[in-house]
This record gives C-alpha cells, sequence and structure tokens, in this order.
C-alpha cells in the first residue's frame, strides 16, 4: 500500500502524525490478513486532520475578504437598481443614456464580484 493511496482513501491530510499513522496501519496491512478497506476505516478513525494556525489564519483572511466582496456585491446591486430607476425617469434621452451606462458599470462590478467570491471560497482550506 502507498502512503498516496492511504491519503486518498481515507481523506486524510498529509502531515507528520498521518505519515506515522499509515507506516503502523502499513505493518498491520503486510502481517495480518486485512483488506485495504479496512486500513482505511481504521484510518479515517485515527487521523489527524485539524488546520494548522497558519491554515486557520488562512481562512479568516479568505473569509474577511469574502464578507467585503459581499457587501460591496450588495452596494452595487443597489446602486444599479437605482441608476435603472433614474433612467427610467429621465425625460432626456442622454440622461437615460447616462444613467443605463452607469447601471451598465454596476452591473459590470457585482458580476466581477461573484466571480471573486466564488474563487475565494474555492481558497478555504477544509
Amino acid at each position: 500500500m502507498m502512503y498516496a493511496e492511504f491519503l486518498a482513501g481515507t481523506g486524510c491530510r498529509n502531515n507528520e502524525h498521518n505519515q506515522k499513522l499509515f507506516e503502523r496501519l502499513e505493518a498491520m496491512y503486510m502481517n495480518i490478513d486485512i483488506s485495504k478497506e479496512e486500513i482505511y476505516e481504521y484510518g479515517k478513525k485515527l487521523a489527524d486532520n485539524s488546520l494548522s494556525e497558519e491554515q486557520k489564519a488562512h481562512n479568516e483572511e479568505v473569509r474577511t475578504q469574502i464578507k467585503c466582496l459581499q457587501i460591496d456585491l450588495e452596494t452595487y446591486t443597489d446602486m444599479q437598481k437605482r441608476y435603472k430607476e433614474y433612467a427610467k425617469d429621465s425625460t432626456r434621452a442622454e440622461d437615460r443614456k447616462y444613467w443605463n451606462g452607469e447601471a451598465k458599470w454596476m452591473q459590470d462590478r457585482a458580476r466581477e464580484n461573484k466571480a471573486k467570491i466564488a474563487w475565494l471560497k474555492d481558497c478555504i482550506i477544509k
């Protein structure tokens, strides 16, 4: 059994504790009539999958960035609606064009923020 197989089979993190656990479980696997699936079950129960302090700090920073982007997203969405109303209420064609342009700009910023939020959510260490 390979360490990479063990990590894939158990879903464990690659850390020192789990490396030592693998070595003990591999010895069991080699010396006892036991299946890989049973070893994986033991591994899942005994693994240390906690995040390091650095990883926790990383996740907190990412979550903070997401919150800021969500606030901006709400603002862009509200402003877009307001600008569309201004365009609708305008009597002059050039005013309507201006407010529709501003609404489009806000819509583009909102779309960018949604993409950034989705990307940042993928950056959270699980």
